[in-house]
């Protein structure tokens, strides 16, 4: 396996945000695989509408946000014969998913520090694959029409992402209390239809419900996998977020239920003509 990861492959301008979301990725790798029980769950969804493994044969493979190998070990245990970069925007990410796949033998497997947004991904690919990145882009519309340019006619782009109307419980505490809801802003369903109507597409709704002891527990499970990241304006101050945190508890007695819903895009590129 090869590895690329150096500040000459995060080429061009880079948004605030970006080293942001980075950074907080970067930080979460070595707790991530603790706190990411809900990410396996969607990873397991993803990866039952993957192609099988006869159609992949000896084909080219890019995976975005590869995080610390959740579906990247799926990939090379079922694509042994394809050419497979795995992709991050966090370094500390792509060492993780490293070290994780070291023992899995596949001699066309390479990793690579990379924004898929706003860095060369290269082209040519049979199938693109991203678990729970494209919410974090900051133009999912360009985005979605780059990497479908990335295809080979006939390729296919598996992706899954968070939509808006995940986490309604906390929204309705932050609505009851009269207090700012500081979750970010999600794509809404089936929004990208517009983008990739000249492909083959269908949009799989996804709802993963999971509870937690308290409030606290939910936010520490965000911060500790690297997905607390603000990319909005709205801030809550430490005495507002305690108040939540007390009110969110008194209001529950068999634990915090959490929602996270969004769906999957399944797009097979129109062949050329």
């Amino acid at each position: 396996m090869k590895t690329d990861i150096g500040p000459d492959l995060i080429s061009g301008y880079v948004q605030t945000n970006k080293e942001v979301i980075r950074n907080a990725f970067s930080r979460g790798a070595g707790s991530y695989d603790h706190y990411a029980f809900v990410q396996q769950k969607i990873a397991g969804l993803l990866f039952e509408n993957l192609p099988n493994s006869s159609e992949m044969y000896k084909k080219r493979i890019f995976e975005i946000g590869c995080g610390t190998g959740i579906i990247s070990e799926k990939l090379l245990r079922n694509y042994p014969d394809s050419k497979i970069c795995m992709t991050d925007i966090s370094p500390q990410m792509v060492n993780m998913c490293k070290l994780k796949l070291i023992s899995v033998p596949h001699s066309g497997a390479w990793f690579k520090v990379l924004d898929a947004e706003y860095d060369d991904i290269g082209n040519s690919f049979d199938l693109i694959v991203s678990s729970l990145t494209a919410h974090w882009f900051d133009d999912i519309h360009a985005s979605i029409q780059k990497i479908t340019d990335a295809l080979n006619p006939g390729g296919m782009l598996v992706m899954s992402y968070l939509t808006n109307d995940s986490f309604p419980e906390w929204r309705n505490v932050c609505d009851t209390m009269n207090i700012a809801c500081t979750a970010n802003r999600l794509p809404e369903k089936e929004e990208l239809q517009s983008v990739i109507l000249e492909h083959d597409f269908r949009f799989e709704p996804f709802s993963v419900r999971t509870t937690f002891d308290k409030s606290h527990d939910f936010f520490k499970s965000l911060k500790k996998s690297g997905v607390n990241t603000q990319t909005g304006e709205k801030q809550l101050g430490v005495s507002d977020f305690r108040k939540l945190v007390r009110m969110w508890d008194s209001t529950e007695e068999n634990g915090i239920n959490i929602t996270y819903s969004g769906e999957l895009l399944i797009l097979r590129k129109e062949q050329a003509i």
